[in-house]
């Protein structure tokens, strides 16, 4: 059976786009796996359509925005969606009073 050219232009962008996906996903998540700052390993990254969404919990703000930038590196054109939380209460816990 022959397929329309635009049938098969279609498949292609569609496997391409689902490759794309998987990619970019991965790639994230293996920034911050590979990440020097140890805060940043254990956070989690899923794509939802043209979004990027990043989960997990650091102890500060500045861990929560370099997850961010990590993320925006390889981010391509997709909007990242910071979701990560921020646990102060082991940061301030340990400051010598």
């Amino acid at each position: 059976m022959l397929r329309h050219p635009a049938a098969i232009w279609h498949a292609a962008k569609t496997a391409q786009g689902t490759l794309m996906t998987i990619d970019v996903e991965n790639q994230a998540q293996s920034a911050l796996s590979a990440s020097p700052i140890f805060a940043l390993r254990d956070l989690h990254v899923r794509r939802d359509g043209d979004r990027l969404l990043l989960h997990g919990r650091v102890r500060s703000f500045y861990h929560k925005q370099l997850a961010q930038e990590v993320v925006r590196a390889v981010a391509r054109d997709l909007q990242v969606i910071n979701s990560i939380d921020v646990d102060y209460s082991v940061e301030r816990t340990s400051r010598p009073q």
